[in-house]
């Protein structure tokens, strides 16, 4: 349970960090570089990153929102059982700047 609780608020600060990069207008590619070279989950390269709205909307005074998820597998025998694999899923929305 200990990991799961850990990769969630992982994945948490990494959604705000990211969304705080859409804010400022950073493309949707650096984002998803950020997410996956700075995130503490065993994988960030399983990391899906959802970014809406497109660049090209993301204009001053509207919201941008960064979704993630993260497939959790293997974490015990008997977790597997009911949860295998268990999806965590964090997002984050900032106002543009």
């Amino acid at each position: 349970m200990g990991l799961v609780l850990f990769n969630y608020l992982s994945l948490n600060i990494t959604a705000q960090e990211a969304s705080r990069l859409a804010g400022l207008g950073k493309t949707d590619a650096d984002i998803i570089q950020y997410v996956q070279s700075k995130s503490a989950v065993g994988h960030p390269s399983d990391i899906k990153v959802a970014v809406s709205p497109d660049l090209a909307l993301r204009k001053s005074g509207t919201y941008a929102t960064v979704t993630l998820s993260y497939p959790m597998a293997d974490i015990t025998p008997i977790f597997d059982q009911f949860l295998s694999p268990y999806n965590l899923t964090a997002k984050s929305t900032v106002r543009v700047e």
